[in-house]
């Protein structure tokens, strides 16, 4: 007789929520079958003795309890953005409900046209029952833009917000331009740029038509006449026209000047305004004046515009400063004069330095003028110099009274040279004549401009002592900022480039 054996298939303690344990009646000898139940969501790992193998088969030697170890199925979850980047992933126990564990709300980035609210997920979290992927789900909000109206003058007249893609329209009061001397401005219902449907902040300007201002010209006193004359008017009046104004003088009178002290005839007048102005005329009277004078033998004497040297009576008619006629009478004499020689002379050895002027040959006491002429801006006067005569003179030209025959020697000497620098924002005093200069340059901000006088090439070096520019030419030069030398001949002089 076989005896009867008691085989359990129970859980281990730990895991609650799988299948129940149950109990099997078996003969000794006889083989049974035990079989692991997971409850849904959870699955069969082994049994407590390491055997993996479910159902199991077993030998019934005698009373045995199997227990059974279950474990917790487990779902990849996956959140992504609006485009399908991923943005969490990872496992979630089966029918936990998954969350979203992100700092903050996924974002989408705003376009020309649309702004972007996160509102939640698609499709919508549910408790964990397998693998799911959640996308994130966006409310579009259409964007609005600043439209400004602006007038002639620049003023904003009016500011609205308006939707992407609508086509703004002004609405506000008709805009204005102040006007000028030249013109009025009335609107002329356009905007610049050209009104286009929105895509952006934009700013519109209103347009206007301009009307040319038309000015009065007065040539007559207020409330009277001119008497005298009267004023031909040539030209547009419109403002920045020029009108020509000539007045016309009648029989017995001649224009002596405007009403404002201006003497222009005819008279140019840039129309910038009403225009007030009005001739004088100047009634003329006979004037008649005589002239007596006398001449050395062999001199002249300029009347009327000629030169007389004989003795007589001469007659002109002359135009007085007040613009009338009048008649001048020359009544000349002549007579015998003691003369000298004037000799302004440059020593054989300065020849090219100069030359002298006034040589000839004067009345006693006249009154004579002699000049020392450089040759050019490397010589300078020195001095007046006869040591027979014991003449040594400084002052060029010289003006003095002849009394005797005279030679006078002009010296020169070799013009010192001198470098001027005029920096931007110094003061540059010339302490020195100007023809003691070789060459100029001035500085200004990246910019240094040269003219050179001498007949020699200048030399620009940088602060280190490098040729960086070598001309004759007068020019102007970009150059960094820095300390720099200019050299002509022996002379140099430094400047600074801000």
């Amino acid at each position: 007789m076989k005896k009867l054996l008691l085989i359990l298939a129970a859980l281990l303690p730990t895991y609650i929520s799988a299948q129940q344990a149950s109990e099997l009646s078996v003969d000794c000898g006889d083989s049974a079958k035990v079989i692991a139940v997971p409850d849904p969501g959870w699955h069969f790992v082994q049994w407590q003795d390491g055997n993996t193998d479910n159902p199991r088969k077993v030998a019934a030697t005698g009373d045995t309890t199997y227990y059974a170890t279950f474990a917790i199925d487990q779902h990849l979850i996956t959140f992504v953005n609006y485009d399908g980047t991923e943005l969490q992933s990872g496992l979630v126990n089966y029918g936990v409900v998954p969350a979203y564990n992100g700092m903050e709300n996924p974002t989408r980035p705003t376009t020309v046209a649309y702004s972007y609210i996160f509102k939640g997920w698609s499709p919508e979290i549910v408790a964990v029952v397998a693998a799911a992927t959640y996308t994130a789900q966006f409310d579009s909000i259409v964007n609005r833009y600043r439209i400004t109206w602006l007038d002639g003058d620049a003023n904003e007249l009016k500011a609205d917000s308006v939707a992407y893609g609508q086509t703004p329209a002004y609405s506000g009061a008709t805009p204005t331009k102040t006007a000028t001397m030249k013109y009025t401005y009335s609107f002329n219902n356009l905007w610049s740029p050209t009104i286009i449907a929105v895509t952006g902040d934009a700013t519109y300007t209103a347009q206007f038509d301009s009307t040319l201002i038309e000015y009065e010209i007065h040539v007559t006193p207020e409330g009277g006449s001119t008497e005298g004359g009267t004023v031909t008017i040539d030209g547009d009046t419109n403002y920045g026209e020029t009108v020509t104004l000539t007045p016309v003088p009648e029989d017995g009178y001649v224009f002596e000047g405007w009403s404002d002290g201006n003497t222009d005839n005819p008279r140019e007048v840039v129309v910038d305004g009403d225009v007030n102005v009005y001739p004088i005329f100047h009634k003329c009277e006979e004037i008649i004046t005589l002239t007596e004078i006398v001449i050395g033998k062999g001199e002249s004497y300029e009347f009327g515009g000629k030169l007389y040297s004989t003795r007589g009576v001469y007659y002109d008619t002359i135009v007085l400063a007040n613009g009338c006629d009048s008649i001048s009478t020359l009544k000349l004499s002549v007579v015998k004069k003691k003369t000298f020689n004037l000799r302004a002379v440059v020593d054989s050895t300065q020849m090219a330095y100069g030359t002298a002027i006034g040589s000839g040959i004067y009345n006693d006491g006249q009154t004579v003028t002699i000049e020392a002429v450089p040759a050019s801006s490397k010589y300078v006067f020195a001095r007046w110099w006869n040591p027979d005569e014991g003449i040594e003179i400084f002052e060029n030209p010289y003006t003095f009274t002849l009394t005797r025959n005279l030679t006078v020697k002009a010296v020169f000497k070799r013009a010192p040279k001198r470098i001027v620098v005029k920096q931007q924002g110094a003061s540059h005093a010339m302490s020195h004549p100007e023809t003691d200069i070789v060459a100029v340059i001035e500085v200004g901000e990246k910019m240094a401009t040269v003219s050179n006088t001498s007949e020699s090439a200048y030399r620009i070096y940088d602060s280190a002592g490098h040729l960086i520019i070598t001309s004759a030419e007068d020019n102007t030069y970009a150059l960094p900022s820095g300390l720099y030398f200019i050299h002509i001949d022996e002379e140099s002089e430094k400047f600074i480039i801000q």
